[in-house]
Formats: C-alpha cells, structure tokens, sequence
C-alpha cells in the first residue's frame, strides 16, 4: 500500500470518529457541538495541506527514482520550499549531475576505444566470460578471414579456421607465434581483464612477417655477399692454374692424356657449376625493383607453359588449364614475375611421383591467380620453412627458388599464400 493511501486512510478514520462524537453532542451540548464541529473542519484543513506538503515531494521523489531507472539523467527536481526536502533535492541533483558527467566520460572512452580497435593494425579480439567472441576488429577478420557479425558470439574452437583454432588453445598471459599460409607469421598474446566484475579475455595478433623477413634478408645478404666474394675468387684462380695445366698435356705420354684432360675437365666444370650456384644465391639479394608494365597473366602462363612444356611433355601428369575468359591485365615487371612462375610450375611438377594433374586457374574478378598440384603435399616442416632461404627438402635443391619469388611478389606488393588442403597443393597470388 502506497504511503499516499495510508495518510488518506488515517485522515478519513480520525474525522469519521469525530462525526460520530458530534452526533452524539448535538443534543446533550449544542456549544460542545459547535466547537468540536468547528475544529474538526480545522483538522480536515491542516490534513488537506499536510498530505499536500508530504505527497509533493514524495512524488518528485518517485519521479526521479523513474528517470535514474531509465538512465535519463538530464531531468532536474525543483525546490518545494520545504528545508528538508530542498537540501534533499539538492543532493539529488548533484547527484545527477555527477552520473550524467561520468557517463558522457564514460561514453567518449568507449568511443575513442572501439575506434582506436578498429583502427588498429593489429588484430584484437574480445572476449566475454563465457570464451565467445563479444567483439572483433577488421585486422582480425581479415587475418582469420570471417565476417564480424557472423562470429559474434561463437567460440574459436567452432570456427572453421585454422588460425582460430590455435587461437583457442592459447594460454593466459602467454605468448605464441603462428605461421599460417607458409608465409605469415604472426604474434598471438592472450591476456585478461576484469569487465562489470566478471574475467573477461582479449586476443592479440601482431603481423611479424614484414620484421622477421627483413631482419633474415639482412643476415642472409652477408653471408652470401662474403660466400660469394671468398669463393669466386678462389673459383677464378683455381681456374686458371687448371687452364695453365692443360696447357701441358702434349708434354704427356699419349696413354695418359686423355684422362689427365678429362680430370682437369671435370676439376674446371665443378668450378663452374659452384661460381652458377653462388650466382643464383646473389641473385636473390641484388634483385632489382620490379620495371612495371601492363600485362596479360593468362598469355603469360601460356608462355611459361611452352617454355617447360620440352621437358615435361613425357610425364604422365595432366595440364588443366582453368583461365577466366576475360585477360586478366595486371602492372608487374614480366621478367620478374617469369622467374615466380617457373618456380612454381617446376615445383608443382616435382611434388608429383607418378601420374597426377596440376590446374591452372585465373579469377578476373578476385584478381587471383592459384596453382593447385596433386603431389605428396606440405608435411608440416616443411610448411614452416619452405620460404625461408636454402631451406629444401630436394636432393639437388639449393633453397632459394621459393625465397627468391618470396621476394618478387613482396616487391610487387602482391599477396601470396603456399598450403595443402582437400589432398591439393595451392599456391595463390592476390594480385590487389
């Protein structure tokens, strides 16, 4: 029962009594009669305005229970010209002038947060007490390739993904890196914080390729540099001390010449195809920047096609070619971008023992273009290293095919990934 009610209640019962009491002397005692009649129409004045000073302010008071309960604190209580009430009116007022400053403050914090989350070149992810995605940033979509509003609210241990998969395992205040596509490398921290009393988790994700592939090409540009420079000049002479000796094979006995000649021979050839190899190995580090011009991938592919086809013609491996009818123009250096798809067709082919296929396939629209093999796959050491410089897993493999098309494409600002799936081998070019 309303407080409102009770006082009514009380008034209505106390005059009730005093009706009843002047019935009673309206006979016996006319003048009692009159007095008591005369105060009971004073009672019901002052209870009048009694109900009226307590009620007022009761309701103002409900009045702004109302608006706290609906957040609206831009409402203002008046004074009513009662001491009490007007220090308790002007405490609530304050006091709401003190919530409305803190949640303007509030608001600005969490606006200039979630732009400084999505604005991030890192990916973020948050999540609430429960380990389900409360929020993603666009870093982190694009890295684990989703869409915001449909993960939203799943756990990563139900995205079909396998960098969100890995994610899920991370322990607290832990840190990990992850290679994923064969050629990114990233840094995931998971830490915790505390949101409206419960423990809630974020995740980081820090791109390291461009850091770690720059670091690795200085180091490796110095020991090549100092390979190269020991060992042609030790080529160099070495070669004309043998090419002085054969100069001496008529002073031979006849039975002995020709295998005098062929040692030396065979000697200088070895040379030879050392000073080629250190040659291709500073090739990677004095690689020219891309010379841009517009070209055909498609005719392109056709090109580097014919150019292998001699030596692969008798291999039982079917060519399927999947070319978007529409030329898919792009701005590389042609030369440059030969050389990545040489390597690649020759790998596809190697990774292939025994009869298998390899498609080609080009997207106009995506501006794609994937390789895709039917070989024995990526095991997953290879995975991790195989752009890394004279990481092979050949017999006659030198390592630095891979490294060195890792370095046109980065130079042609050309994404690229390198992965096994579905029991093929794809290796993919954005050309965006």
């Amino acid at each position: 029962m309303k407080i409102r009610t009770k006082f009514i209640l009380v008034i209505v019962l106390v005059h009730a009594l005093l009706a009843a009491l002047n019935i009673l002397l309206m006979r016996e005692r006319p003048y009692l009669f009159l007095f008591i009649e005369c105060l009971t129409v004073l009672s019901v004045w002052i209870s009048v305005h009694l109900m009226r000073s307590f009620i007022k302010p009761l309701e103002l008071i409900i009045r702004g229970v109302e608006s706290i309960r609906e957040r609206d604190f831009n409402v203002r209580l008046a004074k009513v010209g009662q001491y009490e009430m007007d220090l308790l009116i002007d405490v609530y007022n304050k006091m709401l002038d003190q919530l409305k400053a803190e949640g303007v403050m509030q608001q600005e914090k969490n606006l200039l947060l979630a732009k400084l989350i999505n604005a991030s070149p890192a990916g973020i992810i948050l999540l609430d007490y429960r380990e389900q995605v409360s929020m993603i940033n666009p870093a982190a979509a694009a890295l684990l390739q989703v869409t915001p509003a449909v993960v939203t609210g799943m756990l990563l241990a139900q995205m079909d993904n396998v960098l969100a998969q890995r994610l899920g395992t991370l322990e607290t205040d832990r840190s990990e890196v992850v290679q994923i596509d064969g050629v990114k490398l990233l840094k995931c921290t998971k830490a915790g914080f505390l949101n409206q009393g419960y423990f809630n988790h974020f995740i980081l994700i820090e791109e390291l390729t461009d850091e770690v592939f720059r670091l690795e090409k200085r180091a490796y540009e110095k020991v090549i540099r100092i390979m190269s420079h020991e060992i042609n000049n030790s080529i160099g002479a070495i070669n004309s001390i043998l090419d002085s000796c054969l100069n001496y094979k008529e002073q031979l006995a006849p039975a002995d010449r020709d295998d005098y000649v062929n040692a030396l021979t065979i000697a200088r050839e070895r040379n030879v195809k050392l000073s080629t190899s250190m040659s291709d190995l500073a090739g990677v580090v004095s690689l020219p920047l891309p010379v841009k011009s517009r070209c055909d991938v498609n005719a392109l592919l056709k090109k580097v096609h014919a150019l292998l086809y001699y030596h692969y013609r008798n291999l039982p491996i079917e060519w399927i070619w999947e070319l978007d009818p529409v030329p898919l123009e792009v701005e590389l250096d042609e030369y440059q971008v030969e050389l990545v798809l040489i390597n690649i067709f020759k790998n596809a082919v190697e990774a292939i023992t025994g009869k298998g296929y390899i498609i080609i396939r080009t997207d106009h629209a995506a501006q794609t273009l994937a390789v895709y093999d039917s070989g024995n796959g990526l095991s997953a050491d290879t995975a991790t290293g195989i752009f890394f410089p004279f990481f092979t897993n050949k017999k006659n493999g030198k390592g630095v095919g891979l490294t060195l098309s890792r370095e046109i494409l980065n130079n042609h600002g050309f994404a690229f990934s390198l992965k096994s799936r579905d029991q093929l081998t794809e290796f993919m070019i954005s050309f965006n």
